[in-house]
């Protein structure tokens, strides 16, 4: 197959999605809790609420909204956890091998801007993109057909010819029907938790899986 675009997710895929379940599920029910004068079972049940009414929206993966709506300044928080920030196992070197192969690399993220800028700080993992496309600025989550719609009217790219790589089937199942060729998604997205089954898209432990992939 001709790939020749390689369009990568970053959280769950290229960083480990332990830092974030930690930041939604532990770090801001805390905090919550302290602001709001709640015990943390309290604040778990309204939070957990929250969240399922916003779940597959683009405002689920937008700080802003969740820092109107919860009354926390949730990038200072995020920013003060920064150090839990990684790379998932072997994502490094798959990015140092598609550099080497001058392949065009894009990071298609439904991350916050502001998230992914302090992701990009920490990481480093700019030095290996050649685009990045934030789903705030199409007003659509990847999810979504507009998004693909989007995206192929504002950039140069023939979804034909791309490879994706994505943790969430839901995104991946959209990116299919929209015309992308060939689609991954990840065992393991958080590594401190065990690997997911009954996956219905090829899916990958680690990269080194595509080590023959070539350009």
């Amino acid at each position: 197959m001709d790939i020749q675009t390689v369009l990568l997710d970053m959280d769950g895929t290229l960083l480990d999605l332990a830092f974030d379940n930690h930041f939604w599920l532990e770090a801001v029910p805390n905090l919550y809790a302290q602001q709001h004068h709640l015990d943390l079972a309290q604040a778990r049940i309204r939070l957990r609420s929250d969240y399922a009414t916003q779940s597959g929206l683009l405002s689920w993966y937008c700080l802003d909204y969740w820092q109107e709506r919860l009354g926390l300044d949730l990038m200072t928080l995020k920013r003060s956890l920064s150090t839990g920030i990684r790379y998932r196992a072997d994502a490094l070197p798959f990015l140092a091998h598609l550099k080497s192969l001058d392949m065009p690399t894009w990071l298609v993220t439904n991350a916050h801007p502001a998230n992914v800028a302090l992701k990009l700080q920490v990481t480093g993992l700019g030095v290996y993109l050649d685009k990045v496309i934030c789903s705030h600025a199409f007003g659509v989550p990847k999810e979504h057909p507009d998004f693909w719609s989007t995206l192929v009217r504002l950039y140069p790219l023939d979804l034909s010819k791309c490879l994706f790589i994505d943790d969430s089937e839901a995104v991946l199942d959209a990116a299919l029907k929209a015309g992308v060729a060939q689609v991954y998604t990840i065992v393991q997205p958080d590594e401190s938790l065990p690997a997911r089954t009954n996956l219905r898209h090829p899916a990958l432990h680690l990269f080194s899986q595509l080590s023959s992939f070539q350009r």
